[in-house]
């Protein structure tokens, strides 16, 4: 068995993290939710389109565990995972990116002990913040085996310490640092787990990316609220239909490289990483 080493995982865009009650050893989870072309209706201001958004996962190959097999080197295991290796076309890629539809995404931890220290609690904001009448989120999104209509992924955080970080002085980024001692991620979708096997500190990214690359990446002007309105739209079943009356602005400032980041994949490959915003961050829900 390897020993024990910390993995990070970083979770970008529209992703929920919630709040399980204490009756089994899943206390906190992310939420991704599936993301496809609505439009959200409001009570009295009309509707509002929502943007599409895909789920994708990232991880290093140089992080995954290297092998003499043939069968089980980095470059196979992603392939297996159904993923892709990124850059697309390259004769040496540096990336494998897995989408999520409908996933369930863990890591053992050696403790089932979770924390969460300063730069979570005062970089990631709450939804109730914005919405004073949020609820839980409904089962439908938070237990049991992932709804692909409805979740893109699911991360049950077993173990770790969660932090928050500033992407490009904009957006609201959750990471988590978990002690594993197996160093794998498990993923498991489409009726089939794969496992990752990871080298210790290896960073992977979890992110729920606009799917209008070319408007994101320059300074068209986009509604914040077709971003954020996701947050509404998978609290509607307890809300109804609500007014979108404001939207997070930029994180606060603090000191220190702790509070900055960039998303291992997604911010090392041209292409591949979204226009940062606050309106379209990690939420601590509700």
């Amino acid at each position: 068995m390897p020993a024990t080493s910390t993995i990070t995982i970083f979770f970008a865009g529209i992703a929920a993290v919630v709040n399980n009650a204490p009756s089994n050893n899943v206390t906190r989870s992310v939420v991704f939710p599936a993301t496809s072309s609505i439009t959200y209706r409001t009570a009295t201001t009309g509707e509002i389109p929502l943007m599409p958004h895909h789920t994708f996962l990232y991880v290093k190959l140089s992080e995954m565990t290297s092998s003499t097999d043939t069968a089980n080197k980095p470059e196979a295991i992603c392939k297996r995972a159904d993923g892709i290796l990124l850059p697309t076309g390259s004769t040496s890629p540096s990336h494998c990116r897995i989408e999520l539809h409908g996933a369930n995404v863990w890591v053992l931890p050696k403790a089932a002990t979770v924390m969460e220290d300063d730069t979570f609690r005062n970089m990631i904001f709450s939804f109730s913040q914005f919405c004073s009448n949020a609820k839980d989120l409904p089962s439908t999104l938070t237990s049991g085996e992932p709804d692909p209509t409805l979740v893109a992924a699911r991360f049950d955080i077993l173990g770790g310490t969660l932090q928050g970080c500033n992407r490009k002085g904009k957006s609201f980024v959750a990471k988590l640092n978990v002690e594993s001692t197996n160093n794998v991620l498990y993923i498991r979708q489409a009726q089939k787990t794969s496992r990752i096997f990871l080298e210790p500190g290896a960073q992977v990214t979890i992110y729920n990316r606009p799917d209008n690359m070319n408007a994101s990446l320059t300074t068209m002007p986009m509604d914040p609220k077709g971003h954020f309105g996701w947050y509404y739209q998978m609290n509607q079943q307890a809300l109804g239909a609500v007014d979108i009356l404001s939207v997070p602005t930029n994180p606060p400032a603090l000191s220190g490289s702790a509070a900055t980041c960039i998303l291992p994949g997604a911010d090392e490959i041209t292409g591949e990483g979204a226009a940062s915003s606050a309106d379209c961050s990690v939420s601590n829900y509700p």
